[in-house]
Protein backbone atom coordinates (compact mmCIF):
# COMPACT_ATOMS: atom_id res chain seq x y z
CA UNK A 1 0.00 0.00 0.00
CA UNK A 2 3.07 2.19 -0.18
CA UNK A 3 2.93 3.23 3.45
CA UNK A 4 6.62 4.18 3.22
CA UNK A 5 7.35 3.34 6.84
CA UNK A 6 9.16 0.36 8.24
CA UNK A 7 7.67 -1.81 10.96
CA UNK A 8 10.63 -0.99 13.21
CA UNK A 9 9.73 2.72 13.08
CA UNK A 10 6.17 1.92 14.08
CA UNK A 11 7.43 -0.24 16.95
CA UNK A 12 9.81 2.50 18.16
CA UNK A 13 7.00 5.07 18.15
CA UNK A 14 4.72 2.70 20.08
CA UNK A 15 7.49 2.07 22.60
CA UNK A 16 7.82 5.81 23.22
CA UNK A 17 4.05 6.24 23.56
CA UNK A 18 3.91 3.42 26.10
CA UNK A 19 6.95 4.77 27.97
CA UNK A 20 5.24 8.14 28.41
CA UNK A 21 1.85 6.55 29.12
CA UNK A 22 0.19 8.10 26.10
CA UNK A 23 -2.90 6.25 24.92
CA UNK A 24 -3.13 5.59 21.20
CA UNK A 25 -5.04 3.64 18.59
CA UNK A 26 -3.93 2.20 15.29
CA UNK A 27 -5.89 2.45 12.07
CA UNK A 28 -5.69 -0.62 9.85
CA UNK A 29 -7.21 -1.62 6.54
CA UNK A 30 -7.57 -5.17 5.26
CA UNK A 31 -9.18 -6.64 2.17
CA UNK A 32 -6.99 -4.70 -0.25
CA UNK A 33 -6.90 -5.81 -3.89
CA UNK A 34 -4.99 -9.10 -4.00
CA UNK A 35 -4.41 -9.26 -0.23
CA UNK A 36 -4.26 -12.75 1.26
CA UNK A 37 -5.37 -13.94 4.67
CA UNK A 38 -1.72 -14.43 5.57
CA UNK A 39 -0.98 -10.77 4.77
CA UNK A 40 -3.97 -9.65 6.84
CA UNK A 41 -2.61 -11.72 9.75
CA UNK A 42 0.68 -9.81 9.49
CA UNK A 43 -1.29 -6.62 10.10
CA UNK A 44 -2.81 -8.15 13.24
CA UNK A 45 0.60 -9.41 14.37
CA UNK A 46 2.25 -5.99 14.19
CA UNK A 47 -0.64 -4.67 16.28
CA UNK A 48 0.05 -7.43 18.81
CA UNK A 49 3.59 -6.10 19.09
CA UNK A 50 2.52 -2.42 19.17
CA UNK A 51 -0.17 -3.04 21.84
CA UNK A 52 -2.44 -0.08 21.10
CA UNK A 53 -5.38 0.79 23.34
CA UNK A 54 -7.51 0.00 20.32
CA UNK A 55 -6.76 -1.27 16.82
CA UNK A 56 -9.35 -0.02 14.37
CA UNK A 57 -9.80 -2.38 11.42
CA UNK A 58 -11.62 -1.29 8.27
CA UNK A 59 -12.48 -3.23 5.15
CA UNK A 60 -11.05 -1.67 1.99
CA UNK A 61 -13.63 -0.03 -0.26
CA UNK A 62 -12.54 0.91 -3.79
CA UNK A 63 -12.84 4.63 -4.45
CA UNK A 64 -12.62 6.43 -7.80
CA UNK A 65 -9.54 8.48 -8.65
CA UNK A 66 -7.30 6.58 -6.24
CA UNK A 67 -4.31 4.39 -7.07
CA UNK A 68 -5.82 1.41 -5.22
CA UNK A 69 -9.17 1.91 -6.92
CA UNK A 70 -7.51 1.94 -10.31
CA UNK A 71 -5.50 -1.16 -9.39
CA UNK A 72 -8.75 -2.92 -8.45
CA UNK A 73 -10.15 -2.18 -11.92
CA UNK A 74 -6.91 -2.99 -13.76
CA UNK A 75 -6.59 -6.37 -12.01
CA UNK A 76 -10.27 -7.20 -12.57
CA UNK A 77 -11.35 -7.16 -8.91
CA UNK A 78 -14.14 -4.73 -9.81
CA UNK A 79 -15.66 -3.57 -13.10
CA UNK A 80 -16.66 -0.07 -12.01
CA UNK A 81 -16.95 2.14 -8.96
CA UNK A 82 -20.66 1.51 -8.46
CA UNK A 83 -21.00 1.51 -4.69
CA UNK A 84 -24.05 -0.17 -3.21
CA UNK A 85 -25.38 0.70 0.22
CA UNK A 86 -23.86 -2.60 1.35
CA UNK A 87 -20.43 -1.31 0.27
CA UNK A 88 -20.82 2.21 1.62
CA UNK A 89 -19.21 1.53 4.99
CA UNK A 90 -15.87 0.23 6.16
CA UNK A 91 -17.14 -2.29 8.71
CA UNK A 92 -18.63 -5.01 6.58
CA UNK A 93 -17.55 -6.99 3.60
CA UNK A 94 -16.83 -4.94 0.50
CA UNK A 95 -17.14 -6.05 -3.10
CA UNK A 96 -13.47 -7.08 -3.32
CA UNK A 97 -13.67 -9.10 -0.11
CA UNK A 98 -16.89 -10.80 -1.24
CA UNK A 99 -15.07 -11.95 -4.38
CA UNK A 100 -11.98 -13.09 -2.48
CA UNK A 101 -11.95 -16.85 -1.71
CA UNK A 102 -10.61 -15.98 1.77
CA UNK A 103 -13.00 -13.04 2.17
CA UNK A 104 -15.23 -14.53 4.89
CA UNK A 105 -12.19 -15.49 6.95
CA UNK A 106 -10.72 -12.01 6.48
CA UNK A 107 -13.96 -10.42 7.70
CA UNK A 108 -13.92 -12.76 10.71
CA UNK A 109 -10.30 -11.81 11.33
CA UNK A 110 -11.26 -8.13 11.22
CA UNK A 111 -13.96 -8.79 13.81
CA UNK A 112 -11.72 -10.87 16.08
CA UNK A 113 -8.43 -8.98 15.68
CA UNK A 114 -8.75 -7.07 18.95
CA UNK A 115 -9.39 -10.31 20.84
CA UNK A 116 -5.98 -11.52 19.66
CA UNK A 117 -4.33 -8.15 20.23
CA UNK A 118 -5.67 -7.88 23.80
CA UNK A 119 -5.26 -11.60 24.65
CA UNK A 120 -2.44 -12.96 22.43
CA UNK A 121 -2.66 -16.58 23.57
CA UNK A 122 -6.11 -16.73 21.89
CA UNK A 123 -4.45 -16.41 18.47
CA UNK A 124 -4.47 -20.19 18.06
CA UNK A 125 -8.19 -20.34 18.87
CA UNK A 126 -8.98 -17.59 16.39
CA UNK A 127 -6.87 -19.22 13.66
CA UNK A 128 -8.23 -22.73 14.17
CA UNK A 129 -11.83 -22.13 15.18
CA UNK A 130 -13.22 -18.63 14.81
CA UNK A 131 -12.05 -18.09 11.24
CA UNK A 132 -13.75 -21.35 10.24
CA UNK A 133 -17.03 -21.06 12.17
CA UNK A 134 -19.80 -18.94 10.61
CA UNK A 135 -20.96 -17.02 13.70
CA UNK A 136 -20.39 -13.67 12.00
CA UNK A 137 -23.03 -11.71 13.91
CA UNK A 138 -21.53 -12.92 17.19
CA UNK A 139 -18.02 -11.88 16.09
CA UNK A 140 -19.34 -8.46 15.04
CA UNK A 141 -21.06 -8.11 18.44
CA UNK A 142 -17.85 -9.01 20.28
CA UNK A 143 -15.87 -6.54 18.15
CA UNK A 144 -18.38 -3.75 18.82
CA UNK A 145 -18.41 -4.56 22.53
CA UNK A 146 -14.62 -4.47 22.75
CA UNK A 147 -14.64 -1.18 20.85
CA UNK A 148 -17.08 0.24 23.37
CA UNK A 149 -15.07 -0.99 26.36
CA UNK A 150 -11.50 -0.27 25.26
CA UNK A 151 -11.87 2.76 23.01
CA UNK A 152 -15.16 4.58 23.08
CA UNK A 153 -15.56 4.74 26.86
CA UNK A 154 -12.04 6.08 27.22
CA UNK A 155 -12.70 8.62 24.48
CA UNK A 156 -15.92 9.77 26.13
CA UNK A 157 -14.95 9.29 29.78
CA UNK A 158 -15.82 12.88 30.64
CA UNK A 159 -19.41 12.43 29.47
CA UNK A 160 -22.09 11.57 31.95
CA UNK A 161 -23.81 8.25 32.56
CA UNK A 162 -26.72 9.24 30.32
CA UNK A 163 -24.44 9.78 27.33
CA UNK A 164 -22.57 6.53 28.01
CA UNK A 165 -25.89 4.63 28.14
CA UNK A 166 -26.96 6.26 24.87
CA UNK A 167 -23.66 5.20 23.30
CA UNK A 168 -24.07 1.63 24.52
CA UNK A 169 -27.57 1.57 23.03
CA UNK A 170 -26.13 2.74 19.69
CA UNK A 171 -23.49 -0.03 19.72
CA UNK A 172 -26.07 -2.72 20.51
CA UNK A 173 -28.55 -1.35 17.97
CA UNK A 174 -25.91 -1.37 15.22
CA UNK A 175 -25.69 -5.15 15.49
Amino acid sequence: MNKNIEDESILRCAELLHKHRISFATLNMIGLPGETLSEAWRTVEINMRVKPNWAWFSIYQPLPKTALGQLAIDKGYIKSFDVTIRDANFHESGVILRNNPEGKKMLRLKNSANIVIKIPFLKVLVKKAILNLPFDRLYAFIDNSLYFIFYYLKLTSKQGLKEAARSLYFVIKSI
